[in-house]
Parts: structure tokens; C-alpha cells; sequence
């Protein structure tokens, strides 16, 4: 089979599964929803994850003046995923 219908027919089994379990494509959705909130917190407290002046060539390398945003975002991004 062609590939547009080899995916045409695992959307349609996807589907057919979704419909099946009602219950279970609403936990999935309230799980993404609470990982969604999970990593919309861990980045909108902060107006900029990084800020401080960076000069070229150096931009690439220079660290934040921030030094517990990148291991706290990994550890909300990673508490995310988890759930």
C-alpha cells in the first residue's frame, strides 16, 4: 500500500481505538492538559529565560545571569513528562 493510505489507515484505527475507550482519551487529555500547565509554570514566571548583555562572538557560550533557571526548567519539563 501507498504511504498516504498505510496513514490513512492507522488514523483510522487510532481513531476507532479513541472511540472505543471514552474514558481513557479523557484522562489522556486531562494528563496533557496538567503537563501542559506543568511546563507553561516552569517558563511563565520569567519574562526572558535569559537576560544580560551577550557579546558577539561569545553569545553562543556565555552563560545566563541566571543560574537556577536551566536545572529548575529541566526539572519541571522532566516533572511534566512524568505525569
Amino acid at each position: 500500500a501507498s504511504f498516504v493510505r498505510q496513514l490513512w489507515l492507522c488514523l483510522r484505527r487510532a481513531f476507532l481505538q479513541q472511540y472505543r475507550l471514552i474514558p481513557a482519551l479523557a484522562l489522556e487529555m486531562g494528563v496533557a492538559v496538567l503537563a501542559g500547565t506543568a511546563m507553561g509554570a516552569s517558563v511563565g514566571r520569567l519574562p526572558e529565560l535569559y537576560n544580560g548583555v551577550l557579546k558577539l562572538p561569545f553569545t553562543a557560550i556565555s552563560p545566563s545571569p541566571l543560574p537556577t533557571i536551566i536545572p529548575s526548567l529541566g526539572m519541571y519539563i522532566a516533572l511534566a513528562v512524568g505525569v
